[in-house]
């Protein structure tokens, strides 16, 4: 699994496919060209329970509280949309550049797309246990040096009890984990 890469190419029919069809279709994929065979089952695990911070919550909530007009996974462009006054677009992502580091800014989002962005710094499934429901306006600045430690005293996941209010909580729980039965070499077009 770690020492074999493959190029993957397919194009699905027609457009706004959700994000649940595209799952459907590459498990789909996967099964036909890689004679993949998976089940889920429920195991005790290591997690993060996501909780509001001792000193509360820093985040703010959007002003607008009605959903966005274009859901992020909808605005064509990949995340980096603005409205017509030139600020960010309501529902959308943003990877900003800067002299220090880098700025991720999120308008509009629920507190899950919080959680998504701490899961790739994390090393064990986030959970959330904040209970914040509504819409929030999200801003995670990170220095060059920081985005090189993940798990470290200056990662992204320390950063957020200072800039969002926000902890994880080591504890164990039962969660879903997928066990790959059989996979073989994929088969030539």
């Amino acid at each position: 699994m770690d020492t074999e890469y493959f190029e993957v190419e397919a194009k699905a029919e027609g457009d706004g496919i959700s994000a649940e069809e595209m799952r459907r279709m590459t498990q789909a994929l996967l099964e036909d060209r890689f004679q993949l065979k998976s089940h889920r089952v429920e195991r005790e695990s290591a997690v993060y329970h996501l909780v509001v911070a001792k000193g509360g919550l820093k985040i703010k909530p959007s002003e607008n509280k009605t959903p966005p007009d274009t859901p992020q996974s909808q605005t064509g462009q990949r995340g980096f949309a603005v409205d017509a006054s030139g600020k960010q677009a309501r529902g959308t992502f943003m990877l900003i550049p800067s002299p220090t580091g880098i700025v991720q800014s999120y308008s509009a989002a629920p507190i899950s797309t919080a959680v998504g962005l701490l899961q790739a710094f994390a090393d064990r499934p986030i959970i959330d246990h904040t209970g914040l429901q509504g819409l929030f306006d999200v801003r995670l600045e990170m220095s060059h040096n920081n985005s090189a430690q993940p798990g470290g005293a200056t990662s992204p996941l320390s950063m957020m009890e200072e800039q969002w209010g926000l902890n994880l909580k080591p504890v164990r729980a039962v969660v879903e984990v997928l066990v790959i039965d059989s996979v073989s070499r994929p088969t030539e077009n």
